[in-house]
């Protein structure tokens, strides 16, 4: 379903997931079906007559758009690194997440984290040094300078502590600083480089603490905003389709809570709830998009007999400009048919037009037609291109088991079966007979559609007169196939092997 969320305009990609999910669930209750075309057409009117109301949701799923990096980090499971990460600033250990939740703590402890410790860390070394001189001069009161400090200091960091009770240890350091130096000593020399590493150590560790944390601290401010940002948009859609007729639920993520960073918490400790939520934006922007487009319309549902009615259906995969919709009508009494018609003609954008329409009115209710009226199918089978499967099974082979699965369907179970080229792989003679085998049981299904794309026209005339003759018609010139793209009662014989054969260059 890439190239319909694309061509609908869905920009989220918890919408194309949405999308995907809505049209792998087939339902054939014939009263929801009803409900969710009902929905169809009360949004789809509310869209068409509020252009404001369209126009801020478009905008309000661009900036969902926009939030999927950092929200999607959020509902994938955190590796361990992570994990250990962000618990420094959240308590994310099973014993300590409900103070996650506590008025103001979590503020409280990114600043004593991020600030206040590495702070104090930064200080304590420049106390440890000035200290002892405050105390020693100002609270002892002796007459100590600040030179004769910095060589005690220098006689204690570099271990000779034994010469500091010398008298004589101040008079002979200042004789060395006026010129008289002593031998040179290598083991002083790598203590002062000891000296020096740990006191720079002491002054860069709280200041690399502190980029730490603050990194993650800016990361944590980052997804807060995210999620704040998440929830005043799915207020603000809530809000907008509040009397549209057309419901919100309220949104299952945080409700209560407005502190950022407890949002981060709260979505790493229960990211089922943000999951949820996404996935109901998701759900509701496909639908929206689906909505918003006006080739796409209300089914009409039918309950007491087989029926498919599509008007003016098409390929949403071709081109509008190029586009030609096309009228089906298949009844209780003629709800089989054979397509006939040359290669490239047509056939398979007609059963993939029909496939499609089928496929949204039994996940949204809707059709891409002008009108759609449908009867609830409990099963489809759909055979276009059954792939050869070397050293394994034919591709022969596979035909006839899907044909053999398509019989095997209870009788009383609405079903539509659409199968392109129907035995085309094997030789015509055995095409033939398998076709006639096939069809003789299928088209006794009164509750069964079918459509069947085939080029063995003995078959198609001999079918009987209920199987309805469709074909997409195309006029030969020379070599020349000039196709209509159209859908026709009738037989079409004409081929386009020629034409391709020329082409490419097989035939002068």
């Amino acid at each position: 379903m890439g190239m319909l969320s694309d061509y609908i305009g869905i920009r989220t990609q918890a919408g194309r997931q949405a999308l995907t999910e809505k049209t792998g669930t087939w339902v054939s209750d014939s009263k929801v079906l009803a409900q969710r075309s009902h929905e169809f057409t009360i949004l789809q009117t509310r869209l068409t007559e509020a252009p404001p109301l369209s126009s801020q949701l478009e905008k309000d799923f661009e900036a969902l758009h926009t939030l999927e990096p950092e929200l999607d980090a959020l509902v994938v499971k955190a590796s361990d690194l992570e994990t250990e990460a962000f618990n420094e600033l959240l308590f994310l250990k099973s014993w300590s997440q409900p103070f996650n939740f506590m008025p103001f703590v979590l503020i409280l402890w990114s600043a004593l984290r991020v600030y206040i410790f590495p702070g104090m860390a930064l200080l304590m070394p420049v106390l440890m040094l000035i200290l002892p001189f405050i105390i020693i001069r100002f609270m002892f009161g002796i007459p100590i300078t600040l030179g004769r400090y910095t060589l005690l200091l220098s006689a204690l960091f570099s271990g000779n502590v034994t010469s500091i009770l010398n008298p004589e240890f101040l008079q002979t350091e200042e004789a060395n600083k006026k010129g008289k130096s002593k031998p040179f000593d290598i083991f002083q020399l790598f203590k002062g480089g000891l000296l020096a590493a740990t006191v720079a150590q002491s002054f860069l560790q709280p200041y690399w603490t502190y980029q730490h944390l603050s990194s993650i601290d800016t990361i944590i401010q980052k997804k807060a905003a995210a999620l704040a940002e998440f929830k005043l948009i799915y207020a603000r859609i809530q809000e907008g389709l509040k009397d549209s007729g057309f419901s919100l639920s309220p949104c299952p993520f945080a409700p209560e809570i407005t502190d950022p960073r407890q949002l981060v918490a709260a979505a790493h400790l229960h990211p089922v709830f943000l999951k949820t939520a996404r996935r109901k934006l998701g759900a509701l922007e496909a639908l929206v998009c689906l909505a918003r487009r006006p080739e796409f319309v209300p089914v009409q549902w039918v309950s007491d007999a087989t029926t498919l009615e599509l008007r003016s259906a098409y390929d949403y995969r071709v081109d509008a400009k190029s586009r030609i919709p096309f009228d089906l009508r298949m009844e209780q009494d003629s709800s089989h048919a054979l397509l006939t018609g040359p290669n490239r003609g047509g056939k398979s954008t007609t059963l993939r037009a029909i496939l499609t329409t089928v496929l949204l009115a039994h996940t949204y209710g809707c059709a891409a037609a002008a009108a759609a009226t449908l009867s609830p199918f409990q099963s489809v089978a759909v055979c276009l291109t059954p792939e050869d499967l070397p050293g394994k099974k034919s591709r022969f082979e596979r035909e006839i088991e899907f044909t053999a699965e398509t019989l095997r369907v209870p009788k009383e179970r609405r079903s539509l079966v659409l199968l392109g080229e129907l035995y085309h792989s094997t030789n015509p003679p055995d095409a033939a007979k398998a076709c006639e085998i096939y069809t003789e049981q299928l088209w006794k299904r009164m509750n069964t559609v079918s459509i069947i794309s085939t080029h063995l026209f003995d078959f198609v005339e001999g079918a009987p007169s209920s199987v309805q003759r469709l074909c997409c018609p195309a006029t030969l010139e020379g070599s020349t196939v000039h196709y209509s793209y159209r859908l026709s009662k009738g037989v079409c014989r004409i081929s386009s092997v020629q034409e391709l054969l020329v082409e490419n260059g097989l035939v002068v």
